[in-house]
């Protein structure tokens, strides 16, 4: 994406992000053009309070099917919360790490690798903010961050026979 373009697309939200107290699921896929990881980028800027971590950890740094429970990340005064535990109840967010956000960024680059790890975790944690949300307490707004795949706009499909399974 063209600086000018993301200048202007982080100016929309400004406003916003300037009164809220910011959770972010994310990992090392999502950086801006000067080379910045986004979280960092907030967290200078605004009132991060946490990070969710999806599968593989903030930097990619676990195999498929590890547990993160063990990572650990230092950034001042952000609770890091992983969201692939040892337990498969700790795929989905519990109320508990919810409490104290206004606005849930998700901001995970579509590479076209790892799609359902990433996909099933928005989409966990999206069906937890409506729960939260229909519960009566503080509503808790969503932003996803939609970056340009760095892959391209083409997409390859790999055809299978009728008679192969994929799963």
């Amino acid at each position: 994406m063209p600086l000018k373009e993301y200048i202007g697309r982080m100016n929309k939200i400004e406003k916003l992000l300037q009164t809220s107290r910011i959770g972010m699921i994310t990992n090392q896929s999502a950086f801006g053009p000067d080379g910045e990881y986004h979280f960092q980028s907030i967290h200078k800027r605004y009132d991060l309070k946490k990070i969710f971590l999806p599968e593989h950890g903030l930097f990619a740094e676990l195999q498929d099917q590890v547990s993160g429970s063990s990572l650990r990340y230092n950034l001042d005064e952000v609770e890091f919360i992983n969201l692939y535990g040892d337990q498969e109840s700790s795929l989905i967010p519990d109320s508990v790490s919810l409490e104290g956000l206004d606005i849930v960024i998700i901001d995970i680059r579509d590479t076209g690798a790892r799609y359902y790890t990433f996909l099933t975790t928005a989409y966990y944690f999206l069906e937890e903010i409506s729960k939260w949300n229909s519960s009566g307490k503080n509503e808790i707004s969503v932003i996803i961050f939609d970056s340009t795949n760095p892959a391209g706009k083409k997409s390859k499909v790999l055809l299978f026979k009728k008679n192969l399974n994929l799963l």
